[in-house]
């Protein structure tokens, strides 16, 4: 099973970018992006506002295999 969060940490450590600069772009909290990152199953709007964030597509952030 694919765990959304732990697919965006990882892009964001490749990318180095930090969750604070990503919840800033969102207008988030920290503890809010925090909470998103630990979510299973997010939904398919709010995943694709946090790669809007990132400055990347679904399919680039989310590994699928």
């Amino acid at each position: 099973m694919i765990h959304v969060g732990e697919c965006i940490r990882e892009y964001q450590s490749q990318k180095g970018i930090k969750s604070v600069d990503v919840a800033n772009a969102l207008g988030w909290s920290r503890g809010t992006y925090s909470a998103f990152l630990s979510r299973p199953n997010p939904t398919v709007n709010t995943l694709v506002k946090v790669c809007q964030a990132l400055g990347c597509s679904v399919t680039e952030a989310v590994s699928f295999d």
